[in-house]
């Protein structure tokens, strides 16, 4: 317990320290600081009450926690100089050519219908019986890897459309009074592509459009307490929603405390589950599989153009089940899979990426520059749970390419030529 305690008092002092230099916590260290400090707290708080040393980390397991705040700290020094981003781009102002965010908005509307046949042909050739439509469909998606080909990208066309929506509405036509036409095409946009991320199954999925939203708000200083509350409260809805579809941890069956009970069970698998997965490797031990894991997307284009043998790595990890269920491993695992300590040095990339485009964002708020803090955000977030920087990196690349071309749709206006 002692052991513990340390490692928290030195994570809430990492934080300290990288808010003291951010000025906020929206800085990336301090966020990636934040979320390992309330894992620790959580971990802190769950030992209390679960003293069986079977639910005790290992000291290399903390250590690996803190020493990875301070690489990913010590990046964000390197790439804290705000000075270097301030340019004359403040003198312009940017605007959308030929309606582009409302020829996404059509686009996914008419794939919808296309999109919705295609999942229904999935779960009507699933082999699952007595489950209902979405249980179906997870089960297609994560044991069979049923993919739908292109109708597939439609996840990634409609998150890079939410996020044009929002550079949209918090940097160009930011309008305080409640347009109806505006409010009517809001809800629209946002319920359409909330279908395509409940359609996706994965409640990670909501994380995301989540990240983005939040994202946008920060740079765009527009951020109020009820955004985060009430994007929080949708979330969480979506969660326990998802929940009891799925029966992860919430049933009809069961009564309000029994529900209220499993699915805080579940937040404890959701923060914890990760710490204990990875520290279930640490135990147990491994051969060293020098990159494998880390660039499983390059291996996976290789295998398939018949470049190479090695067969890539599963996506979905084995599940352990001591001290509790779980079949993440945190962002950790990949990197000291393949290459032990070494593999921590990539905190080292991530933290100065993101300190680079959160300064660019921030002072030169181009779509690009925002839109990448914002997919930034997901992975970092996601950090305790699993790795989602090279794990996803086709989908990086996807959006990127989208965020890429949506450039030409946006142009720069200098306020002295508007004015005149």
């Amino acid at each position: 317990m002692l052991e513990a305690i340390f490692f928290l008092l030195a994570s809430i002092s990492i934080l300290g320290i990288n808010f003291y230099i951010g000025k906020n916590l929206f800085y990336p260290p301090a966020i990636f600081s934040l979320i390992w400090t309330i894992v620790i707290l959580s971990y802190v708080l769950f030992i209390l009450g679960h003293t069986a040393s079977a639910y005790f980390l290992e000291t290399k397991t903390l250590f690996i926690f803190l020493f990875g705040q301070i690489l990913f700290s010590l990046a964000g020094l390197l790439a804290f100089k705000p000075k270097i981003y301030v340019t004359a781009e403040v003198s312009f102002k940017y605007e959308i050519i030929y309606s582009l965010d409302k020829w996404l908005f059509v686009f996914l509307i008419i794939m919808l219908p296309i999109y919705i046949k295609a999942i229904i042909n999935v779960v009507d050739n699933s082999k699952l019986a007595n489950v209902n439509f979405y249980l179906a469909l997870r089960h297609e998606y994560v044991n069979n890897g049923v993919n739908l080909g292109v109708l597939d990208y439609l996840n990634t066309i409609s998150v890079f459309s939410f996020s044009f929506l929002q550079y949209k509405l918090n940097f160009i036509s930011k309008s305080t009074n409640r347009n109806k036409r505006r409010v009517i095409y809001k809800l629209l946009f946002y319920t359409t592509v909330f279908t395509y991320a409940f359609l996706s199954t994965g409640r990670t999925y909501f994380v995301l459009l989540l990240s983005v939203y939040l994202s946008f708000k920060v740079i765009s200083k527009s951020i109020k307490k009820y955004h985060i509350i009430s994007a929080s409260l949708i979330f969480l809805i979506l969660f326990i929603a998802n929940a009891f579809i799925l029966g992860k941890g919430a049933s009809v069956d069961d009564s309000a405390s029994e529900n209220v009970s499993s699915i805080f069970d579940n937040f404890t698998i959701y923060f914890l589950g990760g710490a204990y997965g990875f520290d279930s490797s640490i135990k147990s031990g491994f051969v060293y599989e020098y990159g494998e894991n880390v660039f499983r997307f390059f291996i996976t284009v290789a295998h398939s153009f018949g470049i190479t043998d090695v067969k890539p790595k599963e996506l979905v990890m084995p599940y352990i089940t001591n001290p509790i269920i779980s079949n993440v491993y945190t962002l950790y695992y990949n990197y000291f899979k393949d290459f032990g300590f070494l593999g921590l040095l990539f905190n080292l990339v991530w933290g100065f990426v993101h300190t680079v485009f959160y300064f660019k964002a921030k002072f030169k708020p181009t779509f690009f520059n925002v839109y990448c803090y914002a997919l930034l955000m997901y992975p970092l977030l996601m950090s305790f749970f699993q790795d989602q920087y090279m794990s996803l990196l086709s989908t990086w690349i996807q959006l990127l390419f989208f965020g890429f071309i949506a450039s030409f749709f946006i142009v720069k206006q200098s306020i002295d030529e508007q004015r005149n």
